[in-house]
């Protein structure tokens, strides 16, 4: 399933020196975002999850990306504390089998966990991910859509698109919707099912531009970011108003997890010197978790909270955009063209169409 991709090198893609300044103001912006954000967060008291005082959950199922290292690591840490049976979709199994062996050893008992094979870089993986689940007719109570890449040099997917687009967001928009008849299985009007984008207060430095989404015309990695954490919210918001339309027991959120000095900073050549002091500023991966799962499974949190954007187990006002119903009707559009995938919404049943 591992099939090369194109890497084009550099930061850029072509522009010249207004291309350059664009990228330099893009950089200064999503910077500046994150020591704003990260200024707020250390005045603010981080709420800490208390696991012991929350409802368990034996016989419900989560699924997660990118759950093997990081903040997705810690999250199913927490999920099987809350005795979830987890499921880890991951590139590379082996990770994910040596983090759970990891937690058994660390003394967690309870939940379970297993792996299997999801190349977001790739939409049959995608497809055949999704499939297998399909197959074994399990009811999923919470989908985390937790994977994602920063600020990388111009990769073209095998499917031909910008890695950022592709992993952030499109095959995250693709994943659930294939796994949507799950999900609608797994809630009930009593609980629904959640739907969860693990994006970031980069969000409100995006623009989506419906000309160039993949940027073909000029690459930026600052932009790229920066515009799918937008495009993850703003799908938030509209999918959770198409399911509650059509009554369907499922709810859809985002949530930014902290600023956390996690890997995907490695991207970022200026913070090397100062690492050691940057992850005593920032949030932990740990912490990251927590507003994750609080959303994901928190009593506090409810229907009504559908589409909204979590910072901190709170409620927060994202970027304007997202809440632009043209906006959200155009992405929808768009995402459903270029994953190939059709949607027909019933009053009992969802049916999802594959396209060839």
């Amino acid at each position: 399933m591992d099939r090369p991709l194109t890497t084009s090198g550099g930061g850029g893609g072509g522009g010249g020196i207004a291309g350059s300044l664009t990228q330099f103001s893009n950089c200064m912006a999503v910077n500046m975002i994150g020591v704003k954000y990260n200024i707020v967060e250390t005045l603010t008291r981080h709420r800490k999850l208390n696991l012991q005082v929350m409802p368990k959950r034996a016989g419900d199922t989560a699924v997660i990306t990118g759950g093997s290292r990081g903040i997705g690591a810690e999250v199913v840490k927490q999920l099987m504390i809350l005795d979830m049976h987890v499921i880890i979709g991951c590139r590379k199994e082996a990770a994910g089998v040596k983090l759970i062996d990891k937690l058994r050893k660390e003394g967690i008992q309870s939940g379970s966990a297993e792996v299997l094979l999801l190349d977001l870089n790739s939409f049959e993986s995608v497809r055949q991910f999704s499939q297998n689940l399909l197959d074994r007719n399990i009811p999923i109570n919470i989908l985390i859509n937790n994977a994602g890449i920063m600020f990388v040099p111009k990769i073209t997917t095998v499917d031909g698109f910008e890695s950022h687009f592709q992993t952030n967001y499109l095959s995250h928009f693709l994943l659930t919707n294939l796994l949507m008849p799950l999900l609608v299985n797994g809630g009930s009007p009593y609980r629904v099912s959640r739907v969860i984008n693990v994006s970031s207060v980069a969000n409100f430095g995006g623009k989506i531009n419906f000309d160039d989404l993949n940027m073909d015309k000029h690459y930026d990695k600052y932009m790229a970011y920066m515009s799918t954490k937008l495009m993850q919210v703003v799908s938030s918001k509209d999918l959770n108003a198409r399911l509650k339309a059509d009554g369907k027991p499922v709810r859809v959120y985002s949530v930014h997890p902290g600023v956390i000095y996690t890997e995907l900073y490695s991207n970022l050549w200026y913070l090397q010197p100062i690492g050691c002091i940057v992850k005593k500023m920032f949030k932990n991966a740990e912490q990251g978790a927590d507003g994750i799962v609080f959303v994901a499974t928190s009593p506090e949190v409810g229907e009504n909270d559908g589409g909204e954007f979590f910072m901190n187990c709170r409620k927060t006002v994202p970027n304007p955009k997202a809440r632009d119903p043209s906006v959200q009707q155009k992405l929808w559009s768009a995402s459903q063209t270029l994953v190939g995938l059709k949607s027909f919404v019933h009053n009992d049943t969802i049916e999802i169409v594959t396209m060839t």
